[in-house]
């Protein structure tokens, strides 16, 4: 899945930092992530922008996110008009 990084917060455990993230998908729907301390290490944050996320869908409390297992961020391309 594509997606705009809106924020993100910190959260400390036992195990190091874990994060959850907030995005917009291309169709303009809001999503949440959570990225586990070992996926942080691997494929951590790299500033604002788009990023190709690959992950697992879990509903707790009934509301549903995405449990990332791969994370990069997408090259930026420049509009040529401007």
């Amino acid at each position: 899945m594509v997606g705009y990084l809106v924020t993100r917060k910190y959260v400390g455990t036992t195990k190091g930092l874990m994060n959850f993230g907030t995005w917009i998908a291309d169709d303009g729907a809001f999503f949440d992530t959570v990225h586990f301390p070992d996926c942080m290490i691997k494929f951590p944050f790299q500033g604002a922008g788009c990023y190709l996320l690959l992950g697992k869908i879990v509903v707790d409390f009934e509301f549903p996110s995405i449990e990332i297992v791969k994370m990069a961020k997408l090259p930026y391309v420049p509009d040529p008009r401007y």
